[in-house]
């Protein structure tokens, strides 16, 4: 966007200050420099579709006019300016061109814009999931002399029901079809997942967001079905998160590490933000972080597993690791700091 605006203020420049030595008014040379940038927008619009067939020649199109945009500057507008007041002028330049390279080293999407909406993950994040999940896999295991690793577990996490069951399957050489997998899991589920506990801070967390009304979302790899058995003996503290956006038992679509069911979330919020970089995702699996960041979005990493688990690319690339959300400050996103503090 930087790039962009100064391409108009250099064309408009380009048009005004040749037009006033040809003795037309300044109001004129200034409009008529206002509205050759217009065909900016159009040409902005059909940019932005050819970005995503051309990513790879993006750096050279962007160099090629950083580069026109310096040719326009040094054969047209320092000529003009030198030869009125050459002392001045010269500071003036140099001036703006220190403020404009600053303002490129800086980015604006984490110096200016703070986080308004927060997205979480829900298994191990807020709810004390992991452990009795993991419980259950090692139950529907046992009867076929299998382990359930923490490597497959981590495979596993953020994935619909049936895309996790498919690598449990996978993985450990099981003797079942996927059909039998939802049905014997579903069957432990229902029967553990009613006394899942909130993780330590959780409910802190939520409700000083809440009464700051700053929008809050649930993306999670788990059904509808699933998601409510699990809220179901705390429904009135998920009420403060809209949306709630699940992964159906045989959706493929939206599973982590894609990052379609965050910007589903950023979509589907009353009133959806700016930009991805303005969400703060709460996560604490690898598929999860991924697909965050994928999105475009900032995330805060609170592991459910030893940090030895988890890939060396991830731990680099959060923008915090926290051992619990009982360490989380608000402030550091720009968010009201909490009132107990």
């Amino acid at each position: 966007m930087l790039c962009h605006t100064q391409s108009i203020h250099v064309m408009g420049l380009a048009i005004s200050l040749p037009l006033r030595s040809f003795g037309i008014g300044p109001g004129k040379a200034f409009w008529y420099g206002q509205l050759s940038g217009l065909v900016e927008i159009v040409a902005g619009i059909l940019g932005v579709c050819f970005v995503q067939l051309a990513n790879s020649l993006l750096p050279f199109a962007l160099s090629f006019a950083a580069g026109a945009m310096l040719f326009v500057v040094f054969n047209e507008i320092i000529p003009e300016i030198t030869s009125q007041n050459r002392t001045m002028s010269s500071w003036w330049l140099m001036g703006g061109f220190t403020v404009m390279m600053a303002l490129d080293v800086i980015s604006f999407d984490e110096f200016i814009m703070s986080v308004t909406h927060c997205i979480f993950d829900l298994d191990g994040l807020l709810l004390d999931t992991e452990s009795i999940y993991t419980e259950c896999m090692q139950q529907l295991c046992a009867p076929y002399g299998k382990n359930f690793s923490t490597e497959t577990k981590l495979e596993m996490m953020g994935k619909s029901a049936l895309e996790a069951g498919q690598i449990l399957i996978r993985e450990l050489n099981l003797p079942m079809t996927d059909e039998e997998f939802l049905a014997k899991s579903n069957e432990l589920y229902t029967q553990a997942f009613p006394s899942a506990e909130l993780l330590p801070g959780a409910e802190r967390l939520i409700r000083h967001l809440a009464n700051y009304n700053i929008p809050m979302a649930i993306g999670t790899g788990s059904s509808h079905e699933l998601y409510t058995l699990k809220i179901s003996g705390h429904r009135e503290l998920f009420k403060l998160f809209d949306p709630v956006i699940c992964t159906e038992t045989k959706e493929i679509r939206l599973t982590k590490p894609e990052p379609d069911i965050f910007l589903a979330c950023a979509e589907k919020f009353p009133n959806p933000p700016i930009s991805m970089s303005q969400c703060l995702v709460f996560e604490d699996g690898e598929n999860g972080v991924r697909a965050a960041l994928s999105a475009g979005m900032r995330v805060v990493l609170v592991p459910s597993l030893p940090l030895s688990n988890y890939d060396p690319w991830i731990l680099k690339h959060v923008t915090l690791k926290l051992d619990s959300l009982l360490k989380f400050d608000p402030v550091e996103f720009g968010l009201p700091p909490f009132d107990d503090v």
